[in-house]
C-alpha cells in the first residue's frame, strides 16, 4: 500500500494514456473497509499547467452528476503535485473487456441486450446534458468521448459511465492529440477533432457509434490514428455510409440521425435519441435487462469476480454498494415495547468528504415493539389512504399557488388506526391477534402443563412459557402441532427481549419459532431485522417478503425492503417499495414520502421527487430534513 494524500493505494487496477486507476481507502478512518477507485493524472502531465487547470475545472463539475448510471465521484484535488478524482469503486468489467471475453468465448450480445445498454447510456447522457435544469449554478456537462473503456459493467448487471468531461478536457489540453486519444479516436464526432463548438450532439454521436458495434460485434472505424484524424477532418468523410445493411430498419434510422456528419441533422439532446431508442424496445418487445447483463457476467467473469470479492474480504458490503463517505448509523437503540406506538430508529446514508456536499438521502429503519395482541402498525382503511392522498394533493395545489407551504399555514394530515372487520372488534379488544387464538381444553387434558404455559404467555414470561412448552413437547411429541401458534409466539416474545444483547440467540429462537409457526409474521419480520443489521440482505428479503405474503398491509416490512433495495442501489426496486408504504399511508407517511423522493433524486425524476418532499412537508410540517431538501430542490 501507498499513501496518497488522505487516501491509502492498495493496488493498481488500470492505466491508461492519460493516468492510473488504484484501489484505495480513505486513511484515518477507524473500521472503513469500503474501497474507492482514485484515479491519477501520469507524472509527465502533472506538470503542464494547462491540462492541470482544465482537469480541475472538469473535475469541480462531476459532484454534480448523481445517477444510477453514472460512476459517482465524491472528491477531487492534488495530491503530492498529482491531480486525481476519488470515484465508486466499481466491481465489473468496462464494456472493451466484455467484449473482448465475448469473442474469445465465441458468443454475441442479442439485440435486446445491446439495445438495453444503449438505453442505460443514453439515460446517463441524458441526465448530464440536462443537469442545469435541476442545478441553476451548473451547466450542461458533456462527455465527448463516450467509448467502450468508459462504459462499465457491474457484477449485478448495471452500466454506469465514466470519465464526464475529462476525455474533452484533455483534449484541448495536450498537444498530442493523437498519441493519447488513439482508443479514442475512431468515436469522436467530426466537429470535436476540427476544434469546433460543441454541443450534446458530440455525445450522440458517441453514442451511436457505440450502438452500432453493439448490434453488429466489430468496430465500425479501424485505421491508424493519423488516418482516422484525417478522415474525421474531412468534410467529404460520412460514417452513415458504413452502417450495415443487415440491420432492422428502425435501428437503420437511429443510425442514421445520430451519427449524422452535420451535428444539426443529429439529435439534439440524448433524451430524443432516447425516445427512439425506447420506441425500437417496445416495436421488438425486448425484455432485456439488468438481469440479463448479469447472467453474462456471471458466466464470463464469474469466478475472476468472486475471487476479487473475497481477497477485499468484503463480499456482501460491496454488493451493497455504499460508497465510502456513506455513514449507515445502524438500527438499534431503546427498544422496549411501546403501547399503541412504533419505535423507530434513523439509518442514515449521508454525505460529505472534504468540502463536497453530494446528496444525502435519509433512510429509515424500524424496530419496533410488541405487546402481545397489538399490531404492529396501524393500518388505514383505504377510504383513509384516499382521504390522506387528496388532502396532500390539494395542499400542494395551494401551496405551489402561495410559493411554497409554510409552517403556519399547513396542518398536519391525521391518520387513523384501521377499523376492525365485523366479528375481529371483540377478539382485538381483548388483545387477541390471529396466531394467539387458542382453544386449550382438550390439550390441557393430554397435559396439564399447558394451562401452565398459557398462563406464564399471558403475563408476558416468555422464557418461563417456552421452556414448559418444551417440557410439554418432549414428553408428548404427537402435540406439536397443537401448541405449536402459542410456543411459537413464547419465542419470539423471549427473543425480542434479548435482541439488543445477544443477537446471535435471538436469530436462534426467531428460527425455532417460524419452524414451528411458519405463519408468524413478527418472527419472520424481526428475523429480517436481524439479517439486515448483520448486512445479510439476501436472507432479510427473503423474510420481508413472506412478512407481505402473510400481511399485504404490513407497512412496516415494505419500508425496510426499500431501505435494503436503497442500500444496494436497487434504486427501482427502492421506488416501488417507498410507493407501496405511501399507499397503504402509515402514521409515518412524511418518512415515506421523502425516502421515495430521494430515491426518485437517484433515478433523475426531479418533478417527482419535488413532488413528494412538498406532500412529505404538508403531511408533517416539522419534518426539517424534507424542508432543507424541498428548499434545495427548488431554491424557495
Amino acid at each position: 500500500p501507498v499513501e496518497f494524500g488522505k487516501y491509502l493505494l492498495l493496488q493498481q487496477i488500470g492505466i491508461g494514456r492519460i493516468g492510473q486507476v488504484w484501489k484505495a481507502k480513505v486513511l484515518g478512518v477507524k473500521g472503513l473497509e469500503k474501497f474507492l477507485a482514485i484515479k491519477r493524472l501520469h507524472p509527465h502531465l502533472s506538470t503542464q499547467k494547462a491540462v492541470i487547470d482544465i482537469f480541475m475545472e472538469a473535475a469541480s463539475s462531476l459532484v454534480h452528476l448523481q445517477h444510477e448510471n453514472i460512476v459517482r465521484v465524491y472528491d477531487f484535488g492534488t495530491a503530492e503535485g498529482t491531480p486525481y478524482l476519488a470515484m465508486d469503486f466499481i466491481l465489473g468489467k468496462d464494456l472493451a473487456q466484455f467484449a473482448m471475453a465475448l469473442r474469445d468465448k465465441g458468443q454475441a450480445l442479442g439485440v435486446e441486450e445491446a439495445l438495453h445498454m444503449a438505453i442505460e447510456v443514453c439515460k446517463a447522457l441524458d441526465f448530464a446534458h440536462t443537469l442545469q435544469d435541476s442545478e441553476p449554478q451548473s451547466e450542461a456537462l458533456i462527455h465527448a468521448g463516450v467509448r467502450p473503456q468508459n462504459v462499465l459493467i457491474t457484477k449485478e448487471g448495471e452500466v454506469k459511465l465514466t470519465d464526464f468531461c475529462i476525455s474533452r478536457a484533455l483534449f484541448e489540453g495536450l498537444e498530442d492529440k493523437q498519441g493519447v486519444f488513439e482508443k479514442t479516436l475512431p468515436y469522436l464526432a467530426p466537429e470535436v477533432v476540427k476544434g469546433e463548438p460543441i454541443g450534446p450532439e458530440v455525445d450522440v454521436f458517441c453514442l451511436g457509434v457505440l450502438f452500432c458495434e453493439l448490434l453488429t460485434g466489430r468496430p465500425l472505424m479501424e485505421g491508424a490514428p493519423s488516418e482516422l484524424l484525417g478522415r474525421l477532418s474531412s468534410d467529404e468523410w460520412n460514417p452513415i455510409q458504413v452502417i450495415p445493411e443487415d440491420l432492422a430498419p428502425s435501428a437503420q434510422e437511429i443510425l442514421a440521425k445520430a451519427m449524422a456528419p452535420d451535428p444539426n441533422e443529429r439529435y439534439r439532446t440524448a433524451g430524443q435519441m432516447l425516445q427512439d431508442l425506447e420506441k425500437y424496445a417496445k416495436e421488438i418487445g425486448a425484455k432485456a435487462e439488468t438481469e440479463s447483463l448479469a447472467r453474462f457476467m456471471d458466466t464470463l467473469f464469474g469466478e475472476e469476480l468472486v475471487k476479487t470479492m473475497e481477497v477485499a474480504g468484503e463480499a456482501e458490503e460491496e454488493q451493497a454498494g455504499i460508497s465510502p463517505e456513506e455513514e449507515i448509523v445502524p438500527p438499534g437503540g431503546e427498544r422496549a415495547p411501546q403501547k399503541g406506538g412504533l419505535l423507530k430508529n434513523k439509518a442514515v446514508l449521508g454525505a460529505g468528504l472534504g468540502v463536497i456536499v453530494v446528496l444525502v438521502i435519509a433512510l429509515f429503519m424500524f424496530w419496533p415493539g410488541q405487546k402481545k395482541g397489538e399490531h404492529m402498525t396501524p393500518r388505514p382503511s383505504e377510504t383513509q389512504q384516499q382521504l390522506a392522498e387528496k388532502k396532500a394533493t390539494a395542499e400542494v395545489t395551494a401551496a405551489q399557488e402561495a410559493q411554497g407551504p409554510t409552517e403556519s399555514s399547513v396542518e398536519t394530515t391525521q391518520l387513523e388506526s384501521r377499523p376492525a372487520p365485523a366479528g375481529e372488534e371483540a377478539s382485538q379488544a381483548q388483545g387477541a391477534t390471529e396466531e394467539e387464538v387458542f382453544k386449550p381444553e382438550a390439550v390441557e387434558q393430554a397435559n396439564p402443563k399447558v394451562e401452565l404455559a398459557l398462563k406464564a404467555l399471558e403475563e408476558e414470561q416468555y422464557g418461563k412459557a417456552a421452556k414448559i412448552f418444551e417440557e410439554v413437547l418432549s414428553e408428548d411429541p404427537q402435540l406439536r402441532d397443537k401448541i405449536a401458534p402459542p410456543y411459537a409466539e413464547a419465542l419470539v416474545g423471549e427473543a425480542i427481549k434479548i435482541e439488543d444483547k445477544n443477537p446471535k440467540k435471538a436469530r436462534k429462537l426467531f428460527l425455532k419459532a417460524v419452524e414451528l409457526n411458519p405463519e408468524s409474521v413478527e418472527g419472520n419480520f424481526h428475523l429480517g431485522l436481524l439479517y439486515a443489521e448483520a448486512k445479510n440482505y439476501a436472507k432479510a428479503i427473503e423474510r420481508y417478503n413472506r412478512v407481505t405474503e402473510l400481511d399485504p398491509q404490513y407497512a412496516d416490512a415494505y419500508f425496510n425492503l426499500g431501505y435494503i433495495y436503497a442500500v444496494t442501489k436497487k434504486w427501482n426496486k427502492a421506488e416501488s417499495m417507498y410507493e407501496q408504504v405511501v399507499k397503504l399511508a402509515p402514521p409515518y407517511l412524511d418518512e415515506a414520502l421523502f425516502n421515495l423522493a430521494m430515491v426518485q433524486k437517484r433515478l433523475g425524476k426531479r418533478d417527482a421527487c419535488v413532488e413528494n418532499l412538498k406532500k412529505a412537508v404538508i403531511v408533517n410540517p416539522k419534518n426539517n430534513l424534507a424542508k432543507k431538501y424541498l428548499k434545495k430542490m427548488t431554491g424557495k
